[in-house]
């Protein structure tokens, strides 16, 4: 797998390329009474680049007022995966969608959850092509690592330890 996957981080939002349309980004203050489902568009990353851009992300009450679109594409951004804070795909949610499509065999990785999502999550559901992932406990892929295979309806050793994300079609 190892360099045959893009890498993927969020610099882009300490940069400040949020577009959050009418839903707001979700903050630590959120953490427990804020909004329930966030969505995070991610670029693949291009030649030359050691992260991808975050190309928006967005936050809403409930996952139906989330207006996740990719300007400038024919087609929507695709659902990678789906972290949530309950096992069982409960609770609130935060899901990642590729900006430039599916997953293929390069896939993605998203080497960071940052400040607002680290963490939190206690299962995981893969979507569309995706259908391997390795749940790292720290950041850039470090720390007790899982392999998950379509989802996981609760993460065990790693609940509330996930920092990092590699997901790709195999």
């Amino acid at each position: 797998m190892g360099s045959r996957i893009a890498a993927v981080g969020v610099a882009a939002l300490a940069a400040g390329t949020l577009s959050t349309g009418s839903a707001s980004a979700w903050s630590t203050a959120d953490a427990a009474s804020g909004p329930e489902h966030c969505a995070i568009v991610i670029k693949k990353v291009e030649p030359g680049q050691a992260e991808s851009k975050v190309v928006s992300e967005q936050c809403a009450d409930s996952a139906s007022a989330l207006n996740v679109r990719a300007s400038g594409t024919a087609a929507p951004p695709a659902p990678l995966f789906t972290l949530y804070d309950d096992s069982n795909f409960a609770g609130r949610s935060y899901t990642i969608y590729g900006y430039d499509g599916d997953c293929d065999p390069a896939g993605y990785r998203y080497p960071t959850l940052g400040w607002s999502y680290n963490d939190f999550a206690r299962s995981i559901r893969l979507h569309g092509a995706c259908n391997t992932a390795n749940v790292h406990e720290h950041a850039n892929w470090g720390g007790a690592v899982t392999r998950v295979n379509d989802y996981r309806s609760d993460l065990g050793y790693l609940n509330d330890r996930v920092s990092s994300i590699a997901v790709w079609h195999s």
